[in-house]
């Protein structure tokens, strides 16, 4: 499933580039080069490439680009010699002429995919889009083995992995790492239990986080790429200017980037108490339904580093 339509995708992921970048990442998943990952999630993570099944079927044509990356620079170089017509040159426009250098139709639709995503599993850890849209895929267990849905949601975990690398242009941090197996594990179980769905699930996740302004919170800190603190933004709130210093390692960036925490922070608690005191009829399904909507569009028209960021 693509992870969003053609149309809307950002056009740095529609270059031969991106799509090179997404494939050098595979590479260096599959030979084990992520040192900031745990041995069992670098086990899991490179499940793709080790299952003969998988590689033999869906994640096929995968494995064909990744030997073919030579060949897809050298028709780009073709197609824009010495990057004459612009520094980057777009893939879908182009997907005629590849097919003509020997591109299989299943190879030019992962090339595809590559560019609009996988899936939505991306853009839900980026904070840009809501757990729930990955409703589609998880929904296919009620008509397919459970066991088929379970594979494609590693191969969009992998591929996730390597599309959020190359749109970063570093390996992700552990943390990152971390936020991709929970909602790859938030996804398995709603779609192997019967009795949960994205709602209920949603619903958990407000609650074990002691109220959906939390939850809306972390949203906005991976939306904002401050992933470092999404597990640790509390420990700032009654800290000085110095203790966090301190807690910073004196680091200027990092210091800056707590700042920005404490903003974020500071904003949804403003929101949530102007909600608490309005006499507004149903509350906690207004201040639900607003939840990560309107505090991120708060943040980037208030918060010129959150317009920057945006």
């Amino acid at each position: 499933m693509m992870g969003c339509h053609a149309t809307l995708t950002a056009s740095y992921r529609n270059s031969f580039r991106y799509v090179a970048d997404v494939l050098r990442a595979l590479i260096q998943i599959r030979d084990g080069q992520l040192d900031q990952v745990g041995e069992v999630e670098r086990d899991r993570l490179i499940n793709p490439f080790r299952r003969k099944e998988l590689s033999e079927q869906a994640f096929l044509p995968v494995r064909q680009l990744m030997r073919q990356l030579d060949k897809l620079l050298a028709v780009e170089e073709t197609l824009n010699p010495d990057h004459l017509e612009g520094p980057s040159t777009p893939l879908l426009e182009n997907l005629e002429k590849l097919s003509l250098h020997g591109f299989t139709p299943a190879q030019l639709t992962e090339m595809v995919l590559i560019v609009t995503g996988h899936s939505a599993m991306s853009r839900i850890v980026l904070g840009k889009m809501p757990a729930s849209n990955l409703k589609p895929l998880t929904d296919a267990a009620v008509d397919a083995q459970v066991d088929t849905v379970v594979d494609k949601l590693r191969i969009c975990r992998l591929m996730s992995v390597a599309e959020i690398a190359a749109s970063f242009g570093h390996p992700l941090t552990p943390v990152q790492i971390d936020e991709v197996f929970r909602i790859y594990h938030d996804a398995v179980r709603v779609a192997t239990n019967p009795q949960m769905d994205w709602d209920t699930l949603e619903d958990q996740r407000i609650s074990e986080m002691g109220g959906v302004q939390y939850k809306a919170l972390r949203e906005m800190l991976k939306f904002f790429n401050l992933f470092d603190f999404l597990n640790t933004w509390h420990e700032f709130l009654d800290k000085g200017s110095f203790e966090r210093e301190v807690l910073c390692d004196y680091d200027p960036d990092k210091i800056r980037q707590v700042d920005q925490v404490l903003q974020l922070a500071h904003m949804v608690d403003r929101f949530r108490s102007r909600l608490h005191d309005s006499s507004i009829p149903r509350q906690p399904f207004s201040f639900a339904s607003f939840s990560k909507r309107n505090f991120t569009a708060q943040a980037i028209s208030f918060l010129p580093w959150a317009r920057n960021a945006a």
